[in-house]
């Protein structure tokens, strides 16, 4: 499973949803950091939620295991969106900064 890209898309479509409720273009700096957040509790809790009740899991290829694959762990998955939340807001708070900068020229 692709964490970044499911987070990043679940933080695009609340981008979306909250421009088109509010009737802006844009959403401010500490809007888009909130909707990250919110994906990644959803997400998180998501993965939490479909472990305690049995019907999650994610296999993976593992060329050690007798039948080429296993299971991953709740541990695995979290630890994963954890990265991928990371990255999302370090790309995030990078084009921010570059934005202010380039606003600085003007």
């Amino acid at each position: 499973m692709n964490y970044k890209f499911t987070l990043s898309a679940r933080v695009n479509s609340l981008n979306e949803a909250d421009k088109k409720a509010g009737g802006a273009e844009y959403l401010s700096n500490e809007e888009k950091l909130d909707n990250i957040m919110e994906a990644y509790t959803s997400f998180y809790e998501e993965i939490v939620q479909g472990y305690e009740d049995g019907t999650r899991g994610i296999d993976v290829a593992d060329e050690n295991s007798e039948n080429g694959y296993r299971t991953l762990t709740m541990q695995e998955e979290l630890d994963d969106l954890d990265r991928a939340y990371e990255s999302v807001v370090n790309a995030t708070v990078a084009i921010m900064e570059q934005k202010r900068k380039e606003a600085k020229h003007f």
